[in-house]
């Protein structure tokens, strides 16, 4: 592990009568602080290892006493020095507690540079004292601080940015940084990692070359064996496991086929006359590559050279046409985080920037692709082609594409544009898939686009902020609850927005809008996206609920807060039980149930959820006086929410738990008003008429404006929402009008 000393203090205390204290205090200065650190960092490399955990230590102290006459002030007395602050500062890390106090730990490198660069976009970074090791830079300007730190960290980038996506301060980190600054932090990492891919596949290359000028078919200049090279290297070839004879052999197979290919032979050099037909010399020139399976190359060599075909006709030379199976598996990675609008992709951006968006947004899902350096070649494929296709578009070729002829849209775009797209073409239907899929989140929003329309809950929008907050995508599909986020947002507008969401089983145009739904219309079609979700998929939503609510620090105690909830009127009431922190208040868990027996059996179950997300041991409070008022209140809070339901006890009952969620996330940041009724929040705050303008980049949210919108401005809920990832990347604008 890597050490720093921030500031080094020593104080000596000299039993001597000979008046030599003073020079020998300067002599241990001037040694040991040249030394010591270097004896410190030996020393923790011996105690610690290769523990990963960065360790923040405001201060130490320790004792050294050296009996007798310090005569030699040299690596002796470094060392031990050295041992002796070694052994201090590892009895602090095992004692101390991390409490921000005197010791701060962070997992590793990556999440201490991530925590700093996010704590320096939301201005806070220089007031916290463990980020001593940036002290250098605080007299820069917040980019160059950015772009240093980030280049002086570049082995670690995917995983800092991975961070920063998490935490949503990665479009903020990139808005800040100059084009040049991103595409050196994108290329200049991955610039190196090609050439160290290219010299892993060049020996390769070159066993086939000679392979093919021993047979006498082409013998390539200098210049064109580097043109291959660079061709092949495009293609992201997937280097071989070099103690796998039969990974090789793929490989060198695959190899084959490209230069044959590429080199297009004169049609004479493959007629095979009478002496040769039996290809005497053949098994001396396998001979030199031994290391091969001999048979598998034979029988593509003896393929390759059949007399009776002409050089249009040549079998098995076309090279790889597919992603190989590790490309297939990042490339759906890649799909997921597109189509679940994981990532914000925009257009206006340089390449760069979007590479490391659907970098760190593949990197926070999986680590392993953090580490794996195919994964920006890949992307940079997709990215080209997806510009290409932005740029000048083939209208036939985007016909396929969108009609989900994969394989039609390559064929056409690979005869058309063989070098251009030769990368692409050697990823096949799956890099086309990838393709389409970020082709397909620029549809406009059907009806909206380019015009303005009424709705009677356009004031939903407000609430955008606390989905982008506490990331609900990544909730959602942490789950597994088999939905779409945009089913799930549809829904929450629904209740939020009460009955003003629908009118005769037509949707109001800010659900769709606010979903990015443009195909939602009904409230028929959003049950349908609820269809086949069964009471499991439900429970591990709200256990989602519960880990957004932790993480956002509104429940983080023992107490589980159980409640009997009976909402609607009383020959109609529905019964269900309601369990989170009463005392925030923050529900997490809601469920209906028929007897006692099924009643404990929900409470058992969400007490081994509350231990596996908290990691405490619930404590159950039920029926306790001091929290009676909430079932008032809940039950307000549940009939103000019912007009939007769709008709599905169980999933409305979900849906409100997310909705109570969330406005808490919301309101929390509105001063006196922080602890005010949800009723309250949605009457005074969110349910009001409004006009949207949507376009490709922006929706504007013109509300009406009342009496309370002051406390909005002076949380900073009105101002302007960059890039929301589940509304295509477009920006949010507020704007108030007179009421």
């Amino acid at each position: 592990m890597e050490g720093r000393i921030g500031h080094l203090h020593h104080r000596y205390r000299v039993l001597d009568r000979s008046g030599a204290a003073a020079l020998l205090a300067a002599q241990l200065d001037r040694h040991l602080s040249a030394r010591l650190p270097d004896a410190v960092q030996r020393a923790l490399d011996e105690a610690l290892g290769d523990d990963p955990t960065v360790y923040v230590l405001r201060r130490v102290a320790t004792k050294l006493t050296v009996r007798g006459r310090v005569t030699n002030i040299g690596p002796t007395l470094a060392q031990e020095w050295g041992d002796r602050l070694a052994g201090a500062i590892v009895r602090h890390i095992a004692a101390d507690e991390d409490n921000g106090g005197n010791l701060v730990c962070f997992a590793d490198q990556a999440e201490f540079v991530a925590r700093f660069l996010a704590d320096l976009l939301a201005d806070r970074a220089w007031g916290c004292w463990y980020y001593g090791a940036f002290a250098s830079l605080r007299g820069c300007r917040t980019g160059e601080v950015l772009a240093r730190v980030l280049h002086d960290n570049a082995a670690c980038l995917p995983q800092v940015v991975s961070r920063l996506h998490r935490s949503g301060f990665l479009d903020r980190l990139l808005s800040l940084l100059e084009p040049d600054e991103v595409r050196r932090l994108w290329r200049g990492d991955h610039a190196s990692d090609a050439e160290a891919r290219r010299a892993l596949y060049r020996p390769l290359l070159l066993q086939v070359l000679r392979l093919i000028q021993r047979v006498g078919w082409w013998r390539p200049s200098g210049e064109e064996v580097e043109n291959l090279l660079t061709a092949y290297g495009a293609t992201c070839p997937e280097i071989p496991d070099w103690s796998d004879r039969s990974a090789l052999t793929r490989a060198f197979v695959d190899i084959v086929r490209f230069v044959v290919c590429r080199a297009r032979p004169s049609p004479v050099s493959w007629q095979t006359t009478e002496s040769t037909r039996g290809w005497p010399e053949l098994d001396e020139i396998l001979a030199g590559v031994d290391w091969l399976d001999a048979g598998v190359l034979r029988a593509e060599l003896e393929q390759l050279r059949l007399p009776q075909l002409s050089n249009d006709e040549l079998p098995l030379t076309r090279p790889r046409t597919d992603a190989t199976p590790r490309q297939r598996q990042f490339l759906a990675a890649l799909q997921a985080v597109i189509a679940d609008r994981d990532v914000a992709i925009d257009a206006r951006d340089c390449r760069e920037a979007n590479a490391l968006r659907l970098l760190a947004a593949v990197v926070a899902r999986d680590v392993q692709w953090a580490t794996d350096v195919s994964a920006a070649r890949l992307i940079d494929v997709v990215l080209a082609t997806w510009e290409r296709l932005r740029s000048a578009p083939d209208a036939e070729a985007l016909r396929r594409l969108h009609g989900d002829d994969f394989a039609g849209a390559l064929r056409l775009l690979s005869e058309r544009e063989p070098e251009s797209l030769a990368a692409l073409t050697a990823l096949g239907v799956s890099g086309m898939t990838v393709v389409q899929r970020l082709l397909s989140r620029e549809q406009p929003t059907a009806d909206l686009v380019d015009r303005s329309v009424d709705s009677q809950c356009a004031g939903v929008f407000l609430i955008a902020r606390a989905v982008a907050d506490a990331r609900l995508s990544t909730v959602l599909r942490e789950s597994s609850c088999p939905i779409e986020v945009r089913t799930l947002l549809a829904a929450l507008v629904l209740q939020w927005s009460g009955g003003a969401g629908c009118s005769d089983d037509r949707l109001d145009p800010a659900v769709a809008a606010f979903a990015d739904a443009p195909r939602l219309q009904t409230i028929a079609s959003l049950r349908d996206g609820w269809a086949g979700v069964v009471d499991d998929d439900l429970m591990r939503l709200q256990a989602g609920v519960l880990q957004m609510l932790v993480e956002q620090r509104l429940i983080g105690g023992q107490n589980l807060d159980v409640l009997d909830i009976e909402s609607g009127s009383s020959d109609a009431a529905a019964k269900f039980l309601l369990a989170g922190d009463a005392h925030v208040p923050a529900w997490a868990f809601a469920a209906s149930f028929s007897d006692q027996e099924e009643r404990q059996h929900r409470v058992r179950d969400w007490m081994r959820t509350w231990k596996n997300v908290t990691g405490l041991d619930p404590v159950v409070v039920a029926d306790d006086p001091s929290i009676e008022a909430q079932r008032v209140a809940l039950r307000y809070s549940f009939e103000t929410l019912a007009p939007g339901n769709l008709g599905l006890p169980a999933v409305d009952l979900t849906v409100s738990v997310v909705a109570m969620a969330l406005l808490r996330i919301w309101g929390r940041w509105l001063r006196q008003f922080a602890e005010s009724s949800l009723p309250y929040l949605l009457e005074q705050f969110i349910r009001r008429p409004g006009r949207l303008t949507v376009d490709d980049d922006t929706i504007i949210v013109d509300l009406e404006r009342r009496p309370l919108d002051i406390v909005l401005e002076m949380a900073g809920y009105t101002a302007d929402l960059e890039r929301l990832s589940w509304l295509s990347g477009r920006r949010l604008c507020f704007r108030f009008g007179g009421g």
